[in-house]
């Protein structure tokens, strides 16, 4: 099995993944992604990063931090959400946000 494959066997379809409760962050983008990801797996799109701002899919970047930058260029200080495109949702590290010295 491949790893991706292996990855996939251990971690939750995006079907299966509840709802986020109406009125909660990000909410709204979550309900646009999942409504949306199968179709962009299937334009060949798995691993790149969408972006989404309410119920609207903004655009598709290749990488994490270009996908970020645009969403600040676009958003500003506003919230929006950066969901790598997968059919499957890998494991994810929590931590917190520190600023860079400096």
């Amino acid at each position: 099995m491949r790893n991706a494959d292996q990855a996939a066997s251990n971690s939750p379809s995006i079907d299966e993944i509840p709802e986020i409760p109406e009125g909660e962050p990000f909410a709204e983008e979550w309900r646009a992604f999942k409504r949306e990801a199968f179709q962009l797996v299937n334009e060949g799109k798995t691993g790149k990063f969408a972006v989404l701002k309410g119920s609207q899919l903004v655009g598709v970047w290749d990488t994490l931090s270009d996908a970020d930058l645009a969403g600040r260029r676009l958003f500003g200080g506003a919230p929006f959400l950066v969901q790598e495109i997968q059919l499957y949702l890998k494991p994810m590290r929590w931590g917190y946000f520190r600023p860079c010295p400096g």
